[in-house]
This record gives structure tokens, sequence and C-alpha cells, in this order.
């Protein structure tokens, strides 16, 4: 068991990597849109699906690993996590340093799967207000009616129909 302890470690390790080069990809990606970079931005997207998928890989292994080590540990299927695993490992005897190791790495790959979440979706925000404004420069360009609002997007003005008839 200590083998694959160690090879689950070690699979743990290169997920968190791998999240802090997405993370990196995501920041790369927000001086992009910011600067208005559509080349960067290209390269921001074929770089970051390679990432994901080389993560989906190493996720794939983890769980695979995780699933035999908690079946042999006798972990329920739906409460199998890196620090269950941790903390029957603990239970078991295993080594002190080991258990400590595998907390701080499944602590360190949640912190950053959540840092990634947030860039993400700081990314998404950007875009979409990007895209409400290349709508409201459109609708200008298209000759709509309205006005800019306080937060720099235009609002184009609904086009009411007349409710009476010019030839009365």
């Amino acid at each position: 068991m200590d083998e694959r302890i160690s090879e689950l470690l070690g699979m743990v390790r290169d997920e968190v990597e791998a999240c802090e080069g997405i993370l990196a990809q995501e920041r790369r990606k927000t001086l992009a849109l910011a600067r208005r970079r559509a080349e960067e931005l290209l390269e921001c997207a074929k770089s970051g699906e390679e990432r994901l998928a080389r993560l989906h890989g190493l996720e794939s292994g983890r769980s695979r690993l995780c699933g035999e080590l908690g079946r042999e540990l006798r972990i329920p299927e739906g409460e199998l996590t890196l620090a269950r695993l941790a903390e029957s490992l603990a239970v078991r005897g295993a080594d002190a340093e080991t258990v400590r190791e595998l907390r701080a790495t499944a602590a360190a790959l949640g912190d950053a799967v959540r840092r990634m979440g947030l860039a993400s979706a700081r990314n998404r925000r950007l875009m979409e207000r990007m895209r409400q404004h290349a709508d409201g420069m459109l609708a200008v360009l298209a000759g709509a009616s309205g006005a800019y609002q306080p937060n720099g997007m235009f609002e184009a003005a609904v086009a009411v129909p007349p409710t009476f008839s010019q030839n009365a």
C-alpha cells in the first residue's frame, strides 16, 4: 500500500502543478482580454485546452487509485475524499509524515481548484462585459436610439410602434 500512497501523492502534486499552470493561463487570458488582443486569446484557448486535457487525465488516474485504496480501506464510495483517505490511513497507523503530506497536498489541490474557479469566473464576467459593449457599439452603428448607462454600457431604447395611424 505504501507504494500506491507514494504514487497517489505524486499524482496529486502533478494535479496541483497542472492547476497552477491553468491558473497562470487564466491570468494571461485576463491580460489578453483587457488588452483586446485576439491572437493572444486564441493562443490562450489552444494552450488552455491542452492543459485541461492533461488535468483530466491526472484526475482520472487519481480517481482510479483512490477508488482502489478506498475499497482496500473499506471507505464507502460516497465518502471517499483525499482527506478521508488520510484520516483512515492515520487510524491504521500509517507513517505520520505520509499522512501529513497527503493532507497538505489535498489542501493545496483544493485551494488551486478554488483559485482556478475564481479566475475563470472573472474572465467570464470580463468577456460578458466586452460582449455587451460590442452589442452596444453595433446598435449605435445600426442607428438604434438609446443612451449610455452609468456602467458604460449602451442600452438601446425599445422601439414602440405607434398606436395610431398616420393615414387617419
